[in-house]
């Protein structure tokens, strides 16, 4: 049983123009999500060397559309809301999944966490609380990050998605 985080190269990452305005991020939840719209177009700005990426980050965790099956393999009833992000400078677009992810206090013991609890500075996840989880939200920290199993890491790479870096998470306990 192995995880990784997912992170997207931050050089390769859109800015978002009117991310806030349009998608209300508080209704994140699966309690909530049903407030979202279905699709939602957010403005964008891309540098001339780049093509949208495959993951987003920021503000939240996003997928290329055409990952969606993978995702809906090991996930099946995982809520997703499509973003469709454009940039009117370049006449580019693409379609996003924006997944609801279940936020799964995972950490153990042996993790360190700086003062705010925004950042996982070494990260230890307890083995019995991952157990069966294949994509996964860490509820310890504010910020978000993104856990994967080795199942769905070794789907995405097979599939050639570019601009993402992995770091392999230790398991502990449990």
């Amino acid at each position: 049983m192995k995880f990784y985080f997912l992170k997207p190269d931050k050089s390769s990452q859109p800015e978002m123009l009117d991310w806030y305005k349009q998608l209300p991020v508080r209704h994140l939840s699966p309690e909530s999500a049903h407030k979202i719209p279905r699709i939602t177009t957010i403005h964008t700005k891309l540098n001339y060397e780049m093509d949208f990426p495959d993951i987003i980050s920021y503000p939240r965790f996003m997928f290329a559309n055409r990952l969606k099956r993978i995702i809906d393999l090991y996930e099946p009833g995982l809520i997703m809301k499509h973003v469709a992000l454009f940039d009117t400078k370049r006449i580019m677009g693409k379609v996003y999944c924006l997944p609801v992810l279940e936020r799964v206090a995972c950490l153990s013991s042996e993790s360190k966490l700086n003062l705010d609890k925004s950042v996982v500075i070494r990260a230890v996840l307890d083995r019995s609380k991952v157990k069966g989880k294949h994509l996964f939200a860490v509820a310890e920290v504010t910020n978000q990050y993104v856990v994967a199993s080795l199942e769905v890491t070794e789907s995405l790479l097979r599939r050639d998605v570019v601009d993402i870096e992995l770091e392999e998470i230790e398991l502990g306990g449990g």
